[in-house]
Order: C-alpha cells, then sequence, then structure tokens
C-alpha cells in the first residue's frame, strides 16, 4: 500500500485555550505539521471575534478551517462558543469542523461536546499522534452535518451499519407450529 502524504500549507486552524502552554504546545504542533496559518484565542468570547473577522472576509483563503477548542474557560466556554458557532447564520461558520479538548474524558463530557455539535473530542493530555489523528479524521472521514430541531452537528453514527449476517424474515401465527402435547 502506497503511503499517503498531506499537505496542510493551505489549512487555517483556530487554537482556543486559556492556558497558554497548551496553546503555545498545540500551535507548535501544528506548525510542526506544516498547517499553513494557526490562529489563537484566550477563550471562547475572542474566538468568536476571530471566527468573525476572518468569515466576513469574501476570499476563501481567509476562512477558518478546523477549530481546536478547550472545553473548560472561565470567560466564554467551550461549550458556549460551540453552541454559537453552530448556531451561526452563515453557513461557513456553522459547518467549521470543531474538534475539542478536554481534561475529562468521561463519557458525559464526551457525549455533551457530541450532543452541541463537536466533531472530535480529544482528551488532555494529548500526544502528538493524537492530534494528528483528529485532524486526519476531519479531513479524511468528514460526517454529514444534521440539522435537526435541537441539534446541529456532524452525524453521531461513526460507520454505516452492515446488513445483517442471518436471514431475518417477519414470521406470523400461521408460519408457527404448535403443539398442544403435554
Amino acid at each position: 500500500m502506497a503511503k499517503q502524504y498531506y499537505r496542510f500549507d493551505k489549512l487555517t486552524v483556530l487554537v482556543v485555550d486559556d492556558n497558554l502552554f497548551m496553546m503555545r504546545l498545540i500551535t507548535a504542533i501544528l506548525r510542526a505539521y506544516h498547517v499553513g496559518r494557526v490562529l489563537t484565542a484566550r477563550d471562547g468570547a475572542e474566538a468568536k471575534g476571530i471566527v468573525s473577522l476572518m468569515q466576513a472576509s469574501f476570499e476563501a483563503a481567509n476562512r477558518i478551517d478546523i477549530v481546536i477548542t478547550d472545553w473548560t474557560m472561565p470567560t466564554c466556554s467551550g461549550p458556549e462558543f460551540l453552541t454559537w458557532l453552530r448556531s451561526h447564520e452563515e453557513e461557513q461558520v456553522k459547518y467549521v469542523p470543531v474538534i475539542v479538548m478536554n481534561a475529562y474524558t468521561d463519557t458525559g463530557a464526551v457525549e455533551r461536546a457530541r450532543d452541541l455539535g463537536a466533531n472530535e473530542f480529544l482528551g488532555k493530555p494529548m500526544s502528538i499522534n493524537s492530534i494528528s489523528e483528529r485532524l486526519l479524521a476531519v479531513i479524511d472521514k468528514p460526517r454529514p452535518f444534521i440539522v435537526a430541531p435541537g441539534f446541529i452537528g456532524p452525524d453521531r453514527r461513526r460507520h454505516a451499519l452492515s446488513p445483517p449476517k442471518t436471514e431475518r424474515r417477519q414470521t406470523t401465527a400461521a408460519d408457527i407450529e404448535v403443539s398442544h402435547e403435554q
């Protein structure tokens, strides 16, 4: 099998984290992957301003391609920012892939992020490989977006269901043999 190479030099990624060390670490990793432009915000409020400014541009090159956001921030948290993003009136903002980072990786935290429209979830502390896996997941395996009352985000199902391996037929009462022996 041939090795596949990626060029990230045309990507614009917005990193949102109130922890300066974590923001710099993720930025350094993205730059090591030769991501074209890495923008940073210290919280969801600053991220909203950057998204609004970038997406207002008519040039596709100025738009944000992927958002990586922390979940727990004091001013405008990850859930607030994600809700704002998914309810935005502009399509190119609403459908931006979002990778959520959180130190709490219990099922409830992952489900809440998913239910608010996150594309991927990244547990802290993360590895270089886990960051690249999430990036490639939103690029290589984008899930279709679902717009329904109370939800907008990627389809929650990760893979298509395969048909059952055994034949399944609906039976009627006439098809069932009843034994009256005791």
